[in-house]
């Protein structure tokens, strides 16, 4: 039976790693009201004869849209002034959407009632089958890293940019459900590792002091936009369930060296530890 790579197992992992020497490393706290994530894609699916392969797009659940929500977490940032460099280092990075409603199925999947979830996508298929259904993710969070790239100048003196390829590593479940008899349950998330390069991030120096990274007390601030694509593939949903589903995951995270007054990070991490203890309640029942 295999069992979830829990978000709090994440942080754990990100939070034990050796900070590495630099100049300054400074945790950068992520703002949810100015950072979020969305999804988008369909699902693939092959019944065989004779309704054969067909897609479902993926579309919000009723009630409020459920494919965007928040951010919160935190990033370690290393600016290094001298080499005109950036990275993110995974040791203490770690970032988790918020939950955005209540979305069907529950935990378990199938006919569990609308729970608390972080996302939500409905599906029906546009051919005229009569094949509907819903999914919720649940327990998600992200940790990353990317390596040291070059801060490049912009018309503004307090902007420089830098491109970036993120080596992902994510945990987390998704409960679904259909109206075809049997095609419902629990999947989970993770280990998978996305890289691929991302859009152009930002470094904004906020407060026109010190450089970012040349000494603690600068107001700095950093836009990272993602959009890569993930493909869960039938033998993670399930080991006889003919459909793969394909997501586009875009957004965006802001996050600034100046402590948010909420979340805190042991907020979070408390928070981390409730999601992981009720997942792994819920592994334990599979």
């Amino acid at each position: 039976m295999r069992r979830p790579l829990l978000f709090p197992t994440l942080v754990a992992l990100a939070l034990l790693r050796p900070l590495p020497a630099a100049a300054v490393l400074e945790l950068y706290f992520v703002d949810p009201a100015r950072s979020s994530i969305q999804v988008a894609g369909n699902v693939n699916a092959d019944l065989g004869a004779p309704l054969g392969p067909f897609r479902m797009p993926l579309v919000s659940q009723p009630g409020g849209n459920s494919l965007v929500t928040g951010l919160s977490g935190q990033l370690l940032v290393d600016v290094l002034p001298a080499a005109n460099t950036i990275r993110f280092l995974i040791s203490s990075t770690f970032v988790v959407p918020t939950i955005s409603g209540s979305w069907a199925p529950g935990p378990g999947g199938g006919a569990a009632p609308p729970a608390p979830a972080q996302l939500g996508v409905a599906f029906a298929d546009d051919v005229g089958l009569g094949i509907s259904g819903n999914a919720a993710v649940r327990d998600f969070g992200a940790t990353f890293t990317t390596l040291a790239t070059p801060l490049l100048p912009t018309a503004n003196a307090s902007v420089r940019q830098f491109s970036h390829f993120q080596s992902l590593s994510v945990g987390g479940t998704f409960d679904w459900d259909t109206n075809l008899l049997g095609l419902d349950g629990q999947g989970f998330f993770g280990p998978s590792l996305f890289t691929g390069a991302q859009p152009l991030g930002q470094l904004l120096d906020l407060d026109g002091g010190d450089p970012c990274g040349a000494a603690a007390g600068s107001v700095c601030e950093v836009v990272l936009p993602f959009d890569f694509r993930v493909l869960v593939r039938r033998m993670q949903l399930d080991a006889g369930l003919p459909i793969n589903v394909n997501l586009a995951v875009s957004g965006e995270i802001v996050a600034r060296n100046q402590p948010l007054p909420e979340p805190s990070v042991a907020v979070l991490l408390a928070g981390a530890a409730l999601v992981g203890l009720r997942a792994a309640r819920r592994a334990r029942r599979l």
